[in-house]
């Protein structure tokens, strides 16, 4: 059924908050998989909501659905194509079958700011980008907005890092796809779970540890499981996006649609910011809590550096030997990292 919207008259100013009232209000379900305290839900879903909600004066509303309520982490690109959610927290590590190039984010040795990631990310995957050609509109979905998580560092409940040595046949959370590239090539065991489900295994004993972004250590309780972690490394990211199908999207005023896509670019720059402070913070209460922060000698760092370069190389080859642009993804990338610094 067609967006009410589309049967009244809508006038907008863009600049998000001077519109005329919509004649007919209209609720959508907002779906994600972090819980409600997550920072990404405070800094980007919620504040996007808030900016919709006031630029059409309370005509366009919301249901949110945090915490995996309406399905779990690896549901939501489907929640979304099939209208079971409006608008839906995707991560593309969880649905590598479907978005395999935006996998790149995954890759170790990218960005090593959330800020350089995410307009990179947002001139890849919207507009005429490559990733939005080749990948979400294939897939009849529409980024609204998007965060990078900093680099990935490395935890352990109990086993001890002090080189890159001792993170051979460690047992580690990984999202999969690149992540799990990485952790072959330094000897980790990969073994392919959520975020939301990595507490339990650690507490089961299942896993040493996880590859993991330094934010979603105490989003998803794990500070006092934590004994050691890396600082300063970077194994690999992961670009996180918010969609809305295609066909829901078009089914809004153009000033609507408007109003969307640039609360959507606003809320992803400013959380990128409180992003990078929350990890400096993040290490800090770390330390505080008793956990060995551990940093690479420079010549394992180089040799690291080497080792992901060719993970990339792979990583391309790979999609390249599946008839997709994988060469031409990665080639991309590292353009828009670099007009992005």
């Amino acid at each position: 059924m067609k967006n009410p919207i589309l049967k009244t008259t809508l006038i907008a100013s863009i600049g998000l908050g001077a519109t005329q009232a919509v004649l007919a209000q209209e609720t959508l379900r907002f779906a994600d998989s972090l819980p409600a305290t997550h920072l990404f839900t405070r800094e980007v879903a919620l504040p996007w909501m808030e900016a919709v909600i006031a630029a059409t004066n309370g005509e366009v509303t919301f249901e949110h659905y945090p915490a995996q309520q309406l399905g779990s982490a690896r549901d939501m690109l489907s929640l979304a194509q099939t209208g079971v959610a409006d608008i839906a927290f995707v991560v593309p590590i969880y649905t590598t079958d479907a978005l395999p190039m935006s996998g790149i984010y995954d890759l170790p040795g990218g960005p090593f700011t959330s800020c350089e990631g995410v307009e990179a990310f947002l001139n890849l995957a919207t507009g005429d980008g490559i990733l939005a050609r080749e990948e979400y509109v294939p897939n009849g979905v529409r980024v609204l907005m998007a965060v990078v998580q900093p680099p990935f560092q490395v935890f352990t409940a109990s086993r001890p890092i002090a080189s890159i040595r001792d993170l051979e046949g460690l047992k580690l959370r990984s999202a999969g796809g690149a992540q799990d590239l990485t952790a072959s090539a330094l000897g980790i065991v990969p073994v392919m779970i959520t975020a939301p489900e990595t507490a339990e295994a650690i507490s089961r004993g299942t896993i040493d540890g996880a590859i993991l972004a330094s934010v979603s250590v105490a989003a998803y309780g794990m500070t006092d499981m934590i004994r050691y972690a890396t600082d300063g490394a970077n194994f690999g990211s992961a670009a996180l996006t918010w969609s809305i199908s295609e066909e829901r999207f078009q089914s809004f005023l153009p000033e609507v649609q408007e109003i969307m896509v640039q609360a959507g670019r606003d809320v992803s720059m400013s959380a990128c910011r409180t992003i990078e402070n929350d990890v400096a913070t993040a290490v800090e209460t770390w330390r505080a809590n008793g956990v060995t922060i551990v940093q690479f000698p420079d010549d394992e760092q180089a040799e690291m550096t080497a080792m992901f370069d060719e993970i990339g190389r792979q990583w391309a080859q790979s999609l390249d030997d599946r008839g997709r642009p994988g060469s031409e993804v990665l080639a991309a990338f590292h353009a828009a990292l670099e007009a992005a610094q």
